[in-house]
């Protein structure tokens, strides 16, 4: 576990902030998060990058694809 001063230094960021609560309604692609937050995907990236780091967040590497609801 990440010591509390470096939890609090990497949410004490308000675009981290942001992302942690679309995070928190449902997953959500990068360009996703871009567009509703009006920043660009390489900085949503390093966002990304830094909670994944501090263990905030988990990334899923998936294709773009989404299925549909009524598929077996």
């Amino acid at each position: 576990m990440k010591s509390i001063g470096k939890v609090l230094e990497v949410v004490g960021n308000e675009t981290r902030r942001r992302i942690l609560a679309l995070l928190s309604e449902e997953p959500q692609y990068i360009s996703q998060i871009a567009k509703k937050l009006d920043v660009t995907q390489p900085a949503i990236l390093k966002h990304l990058a830094v909670l994944e780091k501090t263990s905030l967040i988990e990334s899923l590497d998936r294709k773009s694809t989404r299925l549909n609801s009524s598929h077996s």
